[in-house]
């Protein structure tokens, strides 16, 4: 009798956390972090999935992105730390908007050297 009182106890110790373990939702959390949300998994691209949106994706790794940021948001993680989070773990194209760094200045700065370096050479031929 004593070995089943004290299984019963250790089982229930055992799963206890089990049990207490719950999934966040959305509706968990406050209207701000609610828009936060939205916002980010607006602007986040899935990893699996071309040109698509973890909001609208239905692959396992944007799930996955998606728990992510429900959980930081519910830790009170800012939303731009999130979103440097996700760019350091996923890399740059992760987002939507291009970021201007020191690797890629090469591709901002070429178009308008070349369009300036066209309009001198018309300029300077320009037979009026």
């Amino acid at each position: 009798m004593r070995f089943h009182r004290l299984f019963t106890i250790w089982v229930l110790l055992i799963l206890s956390p089990i049990v207490c373990a719950q999934d966040i939702t959305i509706e968990d959390l406050s209207p701000q972090a609610q828009a936060s949300y939205k916002r980010l998994a607006k602007h986040l691209r899935c990893m699996t999935c071309p040109n698509q949106s973890i909001e609208d994706s239905n692959a396992i790794e944007a799930k996955m992105m998606r728990d992510q940021i429900l959980s930081d948001l519910a830790s009170n993680i800012s939303e731009r730390e999130i979103k440097l989070s996700m760019i350091e773990r996923y890399g740059d194209r992760v987002t939507y908007e291009p970021v201007v760094n020191i690797k890629n200045s090469f591709l901002w700065i070429f178009p308008l050297i070349l369009l300036s370096i066209t309009f001198l050479y018309l300029y300077k031929n320009y037979d009026a």
